[in-house]
């Protein structure tokens, strides 16, 4: 038993004399760290995530979808107050930018010029 420990520590020292680590093992331990950070914070980044996706996605089906399945009175009304809302928004800024006196060539009316009113 000792002879055998003592020929594993021979070839050990003889095949890496300074305990460097391979690039094998640093993958290894690259996926085994990666594995455990994973398992730490997934269950709170799905309990965080998933309402804010489905919120979003409710969103993205609301305003860009004319679905007839979508079609109810809520959905027709959101749209349209998206809608206004933007456009409000669009023509509040540009007051804004009139009112604090920028010049016609100014990068924010240059910005408001590419958004496009609904």
């Amino acid at each position: 038993m000792i002879a055998g420990f003592l020929i594993s520590a021979i070839v050990g020292v003889t095949l890496n004399p300074y305990g460097l680590r391979t690039e094998d093992d640093v993958d290894q331990a690259f996926h085994e760290g990666y594995a455990q950070g994973y398992a730490e914070v997934a269950d709170q980044a799905f309990a965080e995530g998933v309402p804010v996706g489905y919120a979003r996605r409710l969103l993205l089906h609301l305003v860009m979808t004319a679905d007839a399945a979508v079609e109810s009175e809520y959905a027709v009304a959101f749209r349209e107050g998206w809608t206004q809302g933007w456009n409000g928004a669009i023509l509040a800024m540009r007051d804004s930018a009139t009112e604090v006196g920028l010049e016609a060539t100014a990068v924010e009316f240059t910005v408001l010029g590419e958004m496009k009113s609904r």
